[in-house]
């Protein structure tokens, strides 16, 4: 038997956390391989599901490349330090339309019945502050939220209104 080895790192306490609960076990080590305790390809699956949700970038074929808790924890934290973090594009002003969007306006035209309007039965104690300031907050983050569609000529453009300052 294998001496117990302690997760180090943040990702190694991750995926064994993930792990004993896939598997059923008490504890997992971090030299502990996951095949050896009980683990398959189905579980493989639902481990990298739950070791995903928990922020790490693995796949199912990692498990089996990396089937220690500090081989799949060195391997997921290469591949995060690799991946830059996505960048929003610093464009101001009206923005040509994607291919989708070219083709929903040639096809469709400027109808209106596109739009989407729905009734909403709040409760009474709603604190209307609070949902002002969510529904802010959620316009100032997606630019989509906000963007209206232009015709100039025979072209169409999508304009980016400015965010809130706030409620």
């Amino acid at each position: 038997e294998r001496e117990f080895v302690a997760p180090r790192t943040p990702e190694e306490e991750t995926l064994a956390a993930v792990w004993a609960e896939v598997l059923g076990v008490a504890r997992v080590g971090v030299t502990d391989n996951f095949f050896e305790l009980g683990g398959d390809s189905i579980l493989s699956i639902q481990a990298v599901s739950r070791a995903r949700a928990a922020g790490l970038r693995i796949g199912s074929q990692d498990v089996f490349r990396h089937q220690t808790v500090a081989d799949l924890a060195a391997a997921a934290s290469l591949r995060t330090a690799a991946v830059p973090a996505p960048r929003r594009p610093k464009r101001e002003g009206p923005a040509p339309l994607t291919p989708v969007q070219e083709w929903f306006f040639a096809t469709h035209g400027p109808l209106r019945h596109f739009s989407m309007s729905m009734l909403l039965d709040l409760p009474h104690d709603l604190d209307e502050r609070a949902l002002e300031q969510a529904l802010t907050a959620l316009v100032a983050r997606h630019p989509a939220l906000r963007t209206r569609f232009v015709r100039s000529g025979d072209t169409w453009l999508q304009h980016p209104g400015a965010a809130p300052d706030g409620p």
